[in-house]
């Protein structure tokens, strides 16, 4: 590998997207787990990612 390394030909744009969002479904589902007590609706409040928007 040489830096810097350039991960835009690494996987397509759509790819990308979906995977966030299923490491964003991951990461709520275990403080889920390991905080039951918390509402959903609290986890995501104010939880907004700038990629989000670029994509």
């Amino acid at each position: 590998f040489h830096l810097p390394m350039n991960l835009l030909d690494w996987f397509p744009q759509q790819r990308m997207k979906t995977k966030r969002e299923e490491i964003k479904e991951l990461i709520l589902k275990l403080q889920t787990q390991q905080q039951p007590n918390v509402e959903r609706s609290e986890q995501t409040d104010g939880c907004h990612s700038p990629c989000e928007d670029t994509l």
